[in-house]
């Protein structure tokens, strides 16, 4: 089944270079290492699947050979979440922040990316009174906290409190009045509840996925440098 995917997805690059045809071969040869991660990516859509490919293929870590780490934290979080029932944006959202956490976060503190990514939920369900919000993303350092029986933030109070809720609107986001007013009213009884609110349009998500994860990290990293002063 694997080896199948992977020779379509070779025939869908069209070989455009010996680079990636050799970095095709070498995970043809670890495909059932990385099973689990193949059949992710089988279930998502093209945009999404054309993203990570595109950037396992070119990473220098392939070309070099040493593909497995890269995988590996590739997979440890894109596995852990149901993937194949996002929505499109959603699915191309959830491979940019793995990307982004794999890769693009080299420069920045390790404690903080990490604590990010622990944070990091899909598909969260948030009560408020007598309703219930399905976000499409959540950080939620709280719920590092929980976890960790309260010593999390008592070793970092820098990230005490902080929560975002990340939504990615649709075409028909704001198109009429009665949706105007029940996104007002779920956005502000969210900001009741302490998170704060960060909104990406479809459109921004599918051309420029890498630079809405940098955007949201940014607005936490500025958040959690204000904390700590």
């Amino acid at each position: 089944m694997i080896r199948a995917l992977l020779s379509s997805w070779k025939m869908g690059f069209r070989r455009e270079n010996k680079m990636i045809e050799n970095s095709m071969i070498k995970l043809e040869t670890s495909e059932y290492m990385y099973y689990d991660l193949f059949k992710a990516l089988d279930g998502i859509c093209e945009r999404a699947k054309n993203l990570m490919l595109n950037f396992i293929f070119r990473h220098h870590a392939v070309q070099d050979g040493n593909i497995g780490n890269l995988i590996d934290i590739i997979g440890d979080i894109f596995t852990k979440f149901n993937v194949a029932n996002l929505s499109p944006a959603e699915q191309i959202f959830t491979v940019a922040f793995c990307i982004y956490y794999a890769w693009y976060t080299k420069d920045r503190d390790s404690f903080t990316m990490s604590s990010i990514e622990w944070a990091f939920d899909c598909q969260h369900a948030i009560k408020y009174k007598d309703k219930k919000y399905i976000a499409d993303f959540v950080i939620d350092f709280n719920l590092i906290n929980e976890e960790d029986g309260g010593r999390f933030f008592e070793q970092n109070p820098q990230f005490k409190n902080l929560k975002y809720v990340i939504e990615i609107d649709g075409h028909e986001y704001h198109s009429k009045k009665h949706q105007m007013a029940a996104d007002y009213e779920r956005e502000n009884n969210l900001k009741e509840l302490g998170y704060s609110v960060i909104r990406f349009t479809g459109s921004q998500v599918y051309n420029k996925p890498l630079s809405c994860v940098e955007k949201m990290i940014n607005i936490i990293v500025n958040d959690i440098g204000k904390e700590d002063k």
